[in-house]
């Protein structure tokens, strides 16, 4: 019990799925609460300054102050300010746990992966018969609220979403127990599940990830550069895609009237870029996206050139952040990806990438990269995949692939 009082990283590997299911947003202050924890602990322990012995800790902190020197040109400097003070202390948050995560010793290691196992199985099966059986308490939450009529099966996308995510998490914890398969298992469970429930994006996220983490695990720690190439790549032309090859006018009469919402996004995108165009230097201040000048033109086949957000995290950091923010954000995943490679284990390596690729995928077709929650779900995920995965292969059980040791 002593173990459990003095790790918040327990208490968080065990409600990361199950919150993620019955509350997503509800990872905000999952986040918030084993971080002040786990502050406190560092304070009294004096070791604050772990927080920020990171690259990325110092990348994250420019990217914070840098979305703030934006809001002195947004259109909206008071919701803007609102927006980066939430950013800047979800970082910080998120930073905590890492440097948690990182001296985590062994026993407590051990605690933490029965309860992401625990969490993942729980979770799992709670969406599950939920997919299977049609709703039944979504709807009933949804009737409980008078919002009956508002009830879409898309409600349960983020749910969906961080199912998939958990059990790339819970795949690791079961290889540490000689239990690989197990965990193989859990991704294909989790798979069935994304391609019952409702929502594309996650579907295109198992479609790229699951053949992505089998490469890796097959040729090793080439395959992390290579996407982490790609990403950069991505981040740096994301502007140019929607304008030419992801241009609307391409697709219109290649995808069906039932999936119209895809070719809506597509005019997303390109109302986007061609604003990007307009301020690419410094962006147009962030949250800038809900209240950009034409963003409530209708398209003759309904819905808005821009709504909320442009429901791609590169083309919305490039947006109202400029080519600083999306310098610093290539970089962020660069280095994340590339520390990936010092994961020894071929097997936790490759899981660690496809959670990575899912990520990706999910930032780059649905949601706004600066929701709370969201951001919240990284640095848990984070965290949680610091604390799980080993870098001494010879300590696993099984017969590991040992991989070198390469940034």
């Amino acid at each position: 019990m002593v173990i459990i009082a003095t790790n918040p990283l327990i208490l968080a590997g065990l409600l990361f799925a199950p919150v993620g299911v019955i509350a997503p947003k509800g990872l905000a202050p999952l986040l918030f609460a084993v971080a002040v924890w786990q502050l406190l602990l560092d304070l009294r322990a004096r070791r604050l300054r772990e927080i920020f012995d990171t690259r990325v800790a110092w990348l994250l902190t420019a990217l914070s102050l840098w979305s703030l020197m934006t809001v002195s040109w947004a259109p909206d400097p008071e919701l803007s300010i609102v927006s980066a003070a939430k950013i800047a202390g979800t970082f910080f948050a998120g930073l905590v746990m890492l440097a948690a995560a990182r001296r985590l010793a062994p026993p407590a290691r051990e605690w933490l992966g029965g309860a992401v196992i625990a969490g993942f199985a729980v979770a799992a099966l709670a969406l599950a018969l939920e997919v299977a059986a049609g709703y039944p308490a979504t709807q009933a939450w949804y009737a409980y609220q008078d919002r009956g009529d508002e009830f879409r099966a898309a409600a349960l996308n983020r749910a969906v979403v961080l199912v998939f995510l958990a059990s790339w998490l819970a795949a690791v914890e079961f290889r540490r127990r000689g239990r690989a398969w197990l965990g193989c298992t859990g991704i294909v469970a989790a798979a069935v599940i994304v391609f019952g429930a409702d929502g594309n994006s996650a579907k295109v996220a198992v479609l790229v990830a699951v053949p992505l983490a089998a490469v890796a695990w097959w040729i090793g720690n080439r395959t992390h550069v290579v996407i982490a190439a790609v990403a950069v790549l991505g981040v740096t032309v994301a502007p140019m895609l929607p304008l030419n090859l992801l241009a609307p006018d391409r697709y219109a009469k290649v995808i069906p009237e039932a999936y119209y919402s895809a070719l809506h996004r597509l005019h997303i995108w390109r109302f986007s870029a061609e604003r990007i165009l307009d301020k690419p230097a410094f962006g147009w201040g962030l949250d800038a996206s809900r209240d950009l000048p034409g963003g409530d033109a209708r398209l003759p086949e309904g819905g808005v050139v821009m709504s909320m957000h442009p429901h791609n995290g590169t083309l919305q950091v490039w947006l109202e952040l400029g080519v600083i923010g999306a310098g610093l954000l290539a970089v962020v995943v660069a280095v994340s990806l590339l520390a990936q490679c010092q994961i020894r284990d071929r097997f936790d390596a490759a899981a660690t990438l496809g959670a990575s690729v899912v990520v990706l995928v999910i930032a780059n077709l649905s949601f706004g990269i600066w929701q709370t929650w969201w951001l919240c779900t990284f640095g848990l995920l984070a965290a949680l995949v610091t604390a799980a995965v080993r870098t001494d292969a010879a300590a696993l059980p099984g017969r590991p692939q040992a991989m070198p040791r390469q940034v």
